[in-house]
């Protein structure tokens, strides 16, 4: 996405961003919401399994809100994004590694539903992955539901 372009579905059940057959890297970003965009109504597929890849990284003061993902190791990755305050606001995030990794950001993260699925291969295995380098970020997260799924 272009800085301020606003992609806006009919909802995540009728809306589908499907990247199965795209995915070819661990890193792989199925949708980069960029500065003062919006990413609302969509059900993003990342891969076959929850092995691989991103459903959507956010950057700058970005709104990701009414969404879907499923099958990606990290459901959304805020990663390095300053001053800026990313949203992620009542997404459905399920079948994923990290439902949403945080690191060296200040989102706001409010009622999201997280139904990660626990894989004895990977290390990592969170509702909310949260670090920094420094003690300069304050994320806030409320009122959101995890469950980790053996």
């Amino acid at each position: 996405m272009i800085p301020g372009l606003s992609l806006i579905g009919a909802g995540a059940d009728s809306c589908v961003i499907n990247t199965q057959a795209l995915l070819n890297a661990q890193d792989f970003i199925a949708v980069e919401v960029k500065d003062s965009c919006i990413l609302k109504g969509f059900h993003v597929i990342v891969y076959y399994n929850n092995e691989k890849g991103r459903g959507a990284e956010g950057y700058g003061n970005c709104l990701i809100e009414f969404n879907r993902v499923s099958k990606s190791a990290r459901g959304f990755n805020l990663n390095d994004t300053g001053n800026s305050i990313p949203n992620i606001y009542k997404n459905n995030i399920n079948d994923v590694l990290i439902g949403i990794y945080i690191f060296n950001s200040s989102p706001i993260i409010k009622e999201n539903i997280i139904v990660t699925s626990y894989n004895f291969v990977a290390t990592i295995n969170d509702g909310i992955y949260i670090g920094a380098f420094g003690p300069s970020y304050a994320p806030l997260i409320e009122s959101n539901y995890v469950e980790i799924i053996e």
